[in-house]
């Protein structure tokens, strides 16, 4: 790994990489491209963990000169958020816009990290080693378990696995799938045992319009369950919702463009009180 990073440090492009966006996010909902099949990271397996984690590549495809790598996880037994906290440039080096998530869309709903590397060899070697380092800090942090077969060895993180261990592998790595704690379509009874909160962070100027970021949390209840009313709400565009680990040391945000001038603002006004209400109201906690 030591290696790849200084010949990725020699790359003229590199400093560009580097250098986070204005805001270290991108768009949540980005059109993946094919899954590649190259080497897989090895399983890990304790059999007396109380807590089972895992994750894998999922998808790469050519985003702003750079190539954007999607991986899923999973995990049983402890919080599967906890993963995003080792995605970080002091973690993954040479990797920036960096967006931890829960999404939807993906295999019937799933988390989600991604994050751009430099394009080339040297670029999909820093996130496998990135990929490794991550999933083995989680499995070690949380003494856990990863895998399916405590007959697995553990092996290089990064070993290019021929055609019958790659059908292997998709198969020990499969994403047990974490759906969000209370489901959108029958609320829980949960007697105001719960406590929800959103507030504005900050705004900035964008394609003409104005888009507002709001950071939000909850206590009783996963976080992820506030993201389903601002589409709900009836104003803004360019809807965004996800766990950002450059806000406030790791906290869910929710994104959104409304029109400049005071009649966009009192959208947004509307919108942020709306949807907390709502919050609150469906899954009966208290805020404050």
């Amino acid at each position: 790994m030591q290696l790849a990073k200084a010949l990725v440090a020699a790359l003229p492009f590199v400093g560009s990489v580097l250098a986070a966006p204005p805001f270290g996010v991108v768009n949540a909902v980005a059109k993946a491209g094919t899954t590649t099949n190259v080497p897989v990271v090895a399983n890990i397996v304790n059999d007396d963990a109380t807590c089972h984690v895992d994750s894998r590549e999922y998808s790469s495809w050519v985003e702003d000169a750079l190539t954007r790598w999607r991986t899923v996880f999973s995990s049983k037994g402890v919080d599967t958020a906890s993963y995003c906290k080792y995605w970080t440039p002091d973690v993954c080096w040479y990797a920036s816009n960096i967006q931890c998530y829960y999404e939807r869309t993906i295999e019937g709903g799933t988390w989600v990290v991604d994050a751009n590397f430099p394009r080339g060899p040297l670029g999909d070697q820093s996130y496998y080693d990135c990929l490794g380092t991550s999933r083995n800090s989680w499995i070690n942090d949380y003494g856990c378990s990863t895998g399916s077969s405590s007959k697995r060895s553990l092996g290089p993180l990064a070993a290019t696995a021929n055609a019958a261990d790659a059908a292997d592998a998709v198969e020990t790595t499969a994403i047990a799938l974490t759906a969000p704690t209370v489901e959108t379509t029958e609320i829980a009874e949960t007697a105001q045992t719960c406590n929800v909160n959103s507030r504005m962070y900050t705004s900035w100027i964008e394609n003409g319009l104005r888009r507002w970021r709001t950071v939000f949390s909850s206590s009783g209840i996963g976080p992820d369950t506030y993201c389903q009313y601002w589409p709900k709400c009836g104003f803004g565009s360019n809807f965004q919702c996800f766990f950002h680990t450059e806000v406030e040391g790791g906290t869910w945000a929710v994104d959104l463009s409304f029109p400049q001038g005071p009649a966009g603002d009192d959208s947004y006004g509307y919108c942020l009180g709306w949807t907390r209400e709502q919050w609150a109201k469906d899954y009966k906690c208290t805020t404050g």
